[in-house]
């Protein structure tokens, strides 16, 4: 039986322009890419601040820091999904939301109505983990009330959707919309039958 979904933020619930800065500002710098990586996964434990990373990442790539600010702000909201979970999902579902996160920016990427969709909020920063470790994801089903078999983990990473699945749950890894929907369906039909 599954009683609860959760979702990853970025690049699935929103575009994810992290993979873009990588990809712009440090396409041919391998060492680079990879202190990028380090500093995002320190300022996603909430070892840095979001400012903190936000200059760090300006001297790595030689952008000016308000640049990199409103790259990283251009997160375009993935309407199709959120009005498919406010639909379908949610008068059925608990829903989960479980980001690696420098800093919470719910409120401005989300309407109140959506913000509402999220029975419970897990941003790495605050609790100090990130995906994959599996205390994220165990501390996001308590939060929840619910058992890892009774979940499915959503993300547009393969990594942490395999973490997911040792832990018991069902994974989907999201791609676009409509295969997600298709899996979705899949996992709920044998979870019913």
């Amino acid at each position: 039986m599954v009683r609860a979904i959760i979702f990853d933020c970025y690049g699935v619930l929103v575009h994810d322009n992290y993979s873009m800065i990588k990809e712009k500002y440090l396409a041919d710098d391998p060492t680079a890419r990879a202190e990028f990586v380090d500093l995002n996964h320190r300022a996603c434990k909430g070892e840095l601040t979001g400012d903190e990373f936000l200059v760090k990442v300006s001297e790595l790539t030689g952008v000016p820091m308000s640049e990199i600010d409103e790259t990283f702000d251009h997160n375009y909201r993935n309407d199709e999904l959120l009005n498919f979970i406010a639909r379908e999902l949610k008068p059925r579902y608990k829903i989960g939301f479980l980001s690696n996160a420098s800093r919470d920016r719910i409120t401005e990427l989300f309407t109140p109505e959506q913000v509402e969709l999220f029975d419970d909020v897990v941003l790495s920063y605050q609790v100090h983990l990130i995906k994959p470790d599996p205390e994220i994801y165990k501390l996001s089903t308590q939060r929840l009330g619910v058992q890892p078999e009774e979940c499915v983990f959503v993300d547009d990473l393969a990594r942490y959707v395999e973490m997911a699945e040792t832990l018991g749950m069902r994974g989907i890894w999201y791609q676009n919309f409509e295969q997600f929907r298709d899996e979705l369906e899949k996992i709920l039909e044998r979870a019913s039958a």
